[in-house]
């Protein structure tokens, strides 16, 4: 139950309301592109100390502005591929990768990363945040990049 009450508080009510419905919704759907975050916590998974998690979010789709292309690295490889967000929720689809073996545990948490990332998670911004959440999962991004205009 104290996990619940964490990750109920874990999005900041600013980043879940809107001032009405539709502008709401505009704005979960809007193509971050541009921007790269890092991994700054983890509820609900360990991730390795001093091996950085990144989420950059690229090219808008100029038909669907919002989609576009993603890609990062969770410690090892890089992967790359198409995203959307609707409803308030990623979608990653055709996912690529590098295929370099680091290890076991780099290994693991490249797995978990991805699959966490194909899964719909839930996705929020703050001014410079970012929060993925999918069931007892809450991952936090600081952004360390942005192209924004």
């Amino acid at each position: 139950m104290a996990v619940t009450a964490t990750l109920a508080t874990a999005v900041p009510a600013a980043a879940q309301t809107g001032p009405t419905a539709a502008r709401a919704e505009r704005a979960l759907n809007l193509w971050p592109a541009g921007r790269t975050f890092q991994v700054a916590s983890v509820i609900g998974y360990r991730p390795l100390a001093r091996t950085p998690i990144r989420l950059a979010f690229g090219e808008v789709d100029r038909a669907n502005p919002d989609a576009g292309n993603l890609g990062g690295t969770a410690g090892c490889n890089r992967f790359f591929g198409a995203g959307r967000i609707s409803g308030g929720r990623l979608a990653v689809g055709n996912l690529g990768a590098t295929r370099m073996w680091c290890g076991r545990p780099r290994m693991d948490q490249e797995r978990w990363f991805i699959n966490l990332l194909t899964s719909r998670p839930t996705i929020r911004f703050g001014a410079d945040r970012l929060w993925l959440r999918q069931r007892d999962v809450v991952v936090r991004f600081t952004e360390i990049h942005s192209r924004r205009r």
